[in-house]
């Protein structure tokens, strides 16, 4: 709303950086640190092969992660609601073709990573030219603006990565992954009913930020009670 697209694109570069750097640190510490967390940790010497392939995958799987927000702030809802949808259908046809074809119980884990690839490329490829850049102004956002922006909601997601995660964590500490994989399909059931509330959010996040911008106070009122409504 108050920067011109080519602006956009600028800023998105370089968070794009920002993010990247820190998946690559991640990477590293899972990497390295990859025997202890599956000896320690887990009790489990299996896990450290898996732990050692997930290194390079936080930085495809936060790039992927940055990219399908973007088309959401782009208001690109129904590209947007397909990359959501995508990795879950890519994932049942493999699934269902290695297992016919050549079973083997690590074939989720297996394709989960190709999954993550797969839909890392369809990104890469195509978020560029949604942006659709007609001059080559850079905007006067530093780095140091777009850090102190994003940090309260860096607080609030690794929170809500905490509450959403230390259950199968915990678990999978004290009970085998059988048990564990167990638990985790049951909850996944149990919580169907929360893709309203994503779909709702996917559309009125971008709105909501869109009016409060624009200085539009009166509608975002009206969209957050229609939203609240609605979910």
């Amino acid at each position: 709303e108050k920067y011109s697209i080519s602006e956009a694109f600028y800023i998105y570069k370089k968070v794009l950086l920002i993010v990247m750097g820190l998946s690559i640190l991640g990477g590293f510490v899972l990497y390295f640190g990859a025997s202890f967390i599956a000896s320690k940790v887990f009790n489990n010497e299996s896990l450290k092969l898996f732990l050692l392939i997930s290194a390079p995958f936080i930085l495809i799987r936060t790039i992927s992660t940055l990219n399908s927000e973007t088309l959401r702030g782009l208001q690109k809802i129904k590209l947007y609601a397909l990359i959501q949808f995508l990795p879950s259908v890519i994932t049942i046809l493999f699934l269902i073709f290695l297992t016919y074809f050549f079973y083997d119980k690590y074939n989720p884990v297996y394709i989960m990573f190709a999954t993550n690839f797969i839909i890392f490329g369809i990104l890469f490829y195509m978020l560029p030219k949604l942006f659709l850049i007609k001059d080559t102004r850079n905007s006067k956002i530093s780095t140091s603006d777009i850090i102190s922006l994003s940090f309260p909601m860096f607080l609030t997601s690794v929170m809500h990565l905490i509450i959403g995660q230390s259950d199968i964590l915990m678990l999978g500490i004290m009970l085998n992954e059988h048990e564990v994989g167990i638990y985790s399909i049951v909850l996944k059931l149990a919580t169907l009913t929360s893709f309203i509330l994503v779909a709702v959010n996917s559309m009125a996040a971008p709105k909501f930020s869109q009016l409060y911008h624009s200085g539009k106070i009166n509608e975002l009122k009206i969209v957050a009670q229609s939203s609240a409504k609605l979910i």
